[in-house]
Parts: structure tokens; C-alpha cells; sequence
């Protein structure tokens, strides 16, 4: 989706329902895998897009090397950069 970001995402089994986009934002000390066991088929199977991102300096996203130095604003935008790929408003869930 973002060059850079790690995204994992599921697509709605059968006929989605006409709901937005989920987008799964994880806290700190993991990445979008704390989305990946239960979260994301649980909500695809039920008819929602679900996907998690790796905000920069977490997970299989770049910035480790700089994370000491990432605030709340670069979170911010790594969120806004995927929502902008995203073909409808997400609904965030965090």
C-alpha cells in the first residue's frame, strides 16, 4: 500500500457488507501482528476489509534504525499516508 509500511490486510469473504474500511492501529512494543491471529479473519469473514499497519519503526516497517526519534506527529502521518490509499474513510480502530 505505502512503500516503507508494512501492511497486512484481509479482504471480506463473500459479499461485503457497504461499510467502510477497517484500519487496525496497534500500540506500542508490537506491530500489526497483535491483529493478525484474531482481528483481521475475524472481522473479513463477517464482511469488512480489515487492515493492520506497522507504524514506521515497528514490525516489517522501516525506522528502527530512528525510533527513538519518531513522536506522535510521524505515527500520524504513516496513518493518514494508508488511509489515503484506502478506497473509502476507514473506521480506526486502536
Amino acid at each position: 500500500m505505502v512503500p516503507g509500511l508494512e501492511c497486512q490486510s484481509h479482504a471480506a469473504h463473500g459479499a461485503p457488507l457497504d461499510a467502510p474500511p477497517l484500519l487496525f492501529v496497534h500500540g506500542a512494543y508490537c506491530a500489526a501482528w497483535v491483529w493478525e491471529e484474531y482481528f483481521l479473519p475475524w472481522f473479513a469473514q463477517r464482511g469488512w476489509n480489515a487492515t493492520a499497519i506497522s507504524l514506521e519503526g515497528h514490525g516489517d516497517s522501516r525506522g528502527h534504525a530512528w525510533l527513538a526519534a519518531l513522536g506522535i506527529d510521524d505515527f500520524a502521518r504513516n496513518v493518514h499516508a494508508v488511509v489515503k490509499t484506502m478506497p473509502r474513510p476507514p473506521v480506526l480502530i486502536g
